[in-house]
């Protein structure tokens, strides 16, 4: 694709208002749902095909809420096994689209790694890692 979703984002810069108070509010229900009153969130993210130029119409909105489990830290992997099973439960729990899209929802440690060429900040309404629109291929016709 040449431009990231017209659904999803405002000029390839800003997410869609509403997509992103949506967003926001999805992340906050998930944190209600889990139920660990001294749970801090660090960020909240975007990332996958539909944070990049390689969506297509079975894209999905990869929604990243991104905890800082520093509190934990005696229990920190009872935690994190703990957020991967009420993810599980969430999802499938929830068929939640917008924009025609279907929300997956991930938590995460903000120590874990997670690599992708497009990261935006619904927090903080902007790019961490914005997308760069590679070139197209050239086809060597003579060949």
């Amino acid at each position: 694709m040449k431009t990231l979703n017209p659904k999803i984002w405002v000029n390839d810069d800003k997410l869609n208002p509403d997509i992103r108070k949506n967003l926001l509010q999805i992340a906050l229900d998930f944190v209600k749902f889990v139920k660990l009153k001294r749970l801090k969130i660090h960020d909240i993210v975007l990332t996958g095909s539909l944070a990049n130029y390689t969506w297509n119409d079975r894209s999905d909105l990869d929604l990243h809420i991104i905890f800082n489990l520093s509190n934990f830290e005696r229990h920190r992997k009872f935690i994190n096994e703990y957020l991967q099973t009420k993810k599980a439960a969430w999802n499938h729990g929830h068929n939640i689209k917008m924009a025609g899209y279907k929300i997956e929802l991930y938590p995460q440690d903000m120590d874990d790694s997670h690599s992708s060429s497009g990261v935006y900040s619904i927090i903080k309404d902007v790019w961490i890692i914005k997308p760069q629109l590679e070139g197209h291929p050239v086809v060597d016709k003579n060949f």
